[in-house]
């Protein structure tokens, strides 16, 4: 623009009324679509008018083929469904022997069909023999589909061989497989219709329980759990699983003997030290914990003066590894434990565990020299073994409970091992949907305040509200002496609550167990 005066619409200044001839000489006869007006506006030019009016008839011819096409396609499927209620309705017969015998050459007729997901089968009469023409599906089929539930109309997971390729399928009573999962858990959409069974030497799920004819069902899931979605039996076992992320991933351990949970059960595993087990003649929160909460199994692997490696690794969070004498198992007999990484027996608890070296079940024992040993449970041929030989500690279905955590008191000066140590036994539970609660270290030291809060705040920023931070719920129930204040200041444990250093009163294990059986309780566990 020549003058650019910014001069409000209605100027007679001579400099508006030079920009004003320039711009209708661009409207008029410019070539492009759009120009600037004196005032900055973008404006249509007399070239754009133009071509868009010759382009009106196109758009509309266009736009009238388009709506045309929609109301073919309508037609069309109304077409179709009124062809198959007319080739319906044209007679439904026993069988097809009955069906020819009642129609003649170029008539349709339907009969039942066998599948309980089907309902009719078409046929079409051509001179005398019965051409199928097309299966219609039992109006039950979607609800049942929609309501997640693949056992009514004819599906079932089925286990494969390893050679294969796959490790799991769906498919219907034909051997048809609706999906499948490779070896690396991802789900395959099979281009075959059709499974040869002495080829992909099919099986029935043992390992997970899932037997033809489980009721399956897709459950929604917190997204916390870090997926969204869960196809599992009518035990609440997983089959396949959504990440939040949109993958789908599978639950598909095939030496498994207990099939993968959607959520922890109501049963209670304790992970902890004395804070847990017990000292000083005190009731534990453990022990007062029963009669605030609905009855169910409780199980407790708590053994004072432990760190927290050992007591997740006897969790199965971590396996220890154990060099033998002679690098060999024997045939039979306990066979000694040279060399250790982690303590898993020590002076409290008990003096034995079970587990698995090298596919060998058997127990490893504590003797009262702090020496070890491992014995196998059945006789057999003697397994050399190599030096650190990992022992999986064997928990059995504890795996799959609510899982209590309060571990660190014995080893509060290495915060990063407790925080890996807690993470975890976190990892080491089962379920997709995890149950389960940390009660963060405490001190009666204010030296040790500092690690404390490191632990405190790193957990909570891990698991949010499943963190109970007792250190700080303490504080609260200080008797107003000038002992319990200044503990408070320091950052500690009110010496009233404590018999010791560090143990609790029974009445502060009281206030703990008040506090968790509320966790449980408010979350429906």
């Amino acid at each position: 623009m020549a003058n650019n005066t910014g001069n409000p619409v209605g100027s007679t200044a001579a400099k508006d009324l030079s920009d004003n001839a320039e711009n209708l000489d661009k409207f008029a006869n410019g070539d492009d679509y759009e120009y600037d007006d004196r005032l900055g506006r973008s404006r249509k030019s007399l070239k754009w008018i133009e071509d868009a009016a010759l382009a009106i008839p196109a758009i509309d011819a266009a736009l009238r083929s388009e709506q045309e096409a929609e109301r073919a396609i309508v037609a069309r499927s109304g077409s179709e469904a009124a062809r198959d209620a007319a080739q319906l309705s044209a007679g439904i017969y026993v069988d097809t022997l009955d069906g020819l015998a009642n129609t003649v050459t170029g008539n349709f007729f339907s009969v039942p069909s066998p599948e309980s997901s089907e309902y009719l089968i078409l046929y079409l009469n051509d001179l005398g023999a019965a051409v199928e023409q097309k299966r219609y599906a039992s109006s039950k089929v979607s609800e049942q589909l929609e309501a997640g539930n693949f056992d009514k109309v004819g599906l079932r997971m089925v286990r494969l061989s390893v050679e294969s390729g796959y490790l799991w399928a769906l498919v219907d009573s034909n051997n048809r497989a609706a999906f499948l999962i490779d070896l690396s858990g991802a789900v395959v959409i099979p281009k075959f219709l059709r499974m040869d069974i002495a080829e992909q030497r099919l099986a029935e799920i043992d390992g997970l329980g899932l037997k033809a004819g489980a009721g399956f069902k897709f459950v929604m899931l917190p997204p916390e759990s870090g997926y969204v979605w869960a196809l599992v039996d009518e035990n609440n076992r997983i089959a396949l699983a959504v990440t939040v992320a949109g993958k789908v991933v599978g639950n598909f351990d095939l030496s498994a003997a207990v099939g993968g949970l959607i959520s922890s059960q109501k049963d209670l595993y304790f992970l902890g030290d004395s804070l847990t087990n017990g000292a000083n003649g005190q009731i534990t929160w453990r022990e007062a914990l029963a009669g605030l909460i609905s009855p169910r199994n409780h199980t407790n692997i708590a053994v004072g003066g432990q760190t927290s490696p050992q007591i997740v690794a006897r969790a199965g969070a971590y396996v220890t590894l154990l060099t033998l004498a002679g690098n060999l198992i024997p045939a039979s007999g306990p066979v000694a434990v040279t060399d250790r990484t982690i303590g898993l027996l020590t002076s409290q608890g008990s003096q034995s565990i079970k587990g698995r070296m090298s596919g060998v079940y058997g127990t490893l024992r504590r003797a009262g020299d702090d020496s070890y040993s491992f014995t196998r449970e059945t006789a057999g041929a003697p397994v050399p073994v190599g030096k650190k030989l990992a022992f999986a500690p064997d928990i059995g279905t504890h795996g799959f409970d609510t899982w209590l955590i309060f571990i660190g008191a014995n080893n509060i000066i290495r915060p990063d091992e407790i925080k890996r140590d807690i993470a975890a036994a976190v990892n080491a539970m089962k379920p997709v949907d995890k149950r389960f609660l940390v009660m963060t270290p405490v001190t009666g030291d204010s030296r040790y305040t500092a690690q404390c809060e490191e632990i405190e705040d790193w957990a909570s920023q891990t698991y949010s509200d499943r963190v109970l931070k007792i250190r700080e719920f303490s504080f609260q129930f200080n008797d107003g002496s000038a002992g319990d204040l200044a503990d408070v200041a320091a950052g500690i444990i009110p010496r009233s609550l404590r018999g010791d250093n560090i143990h609790f009163t029974t009445f502060f294990h009281g206030k703990i167990a008040e506090l968790v059986a509320a966790e449980i309780n408010r979350r429906g566990w």
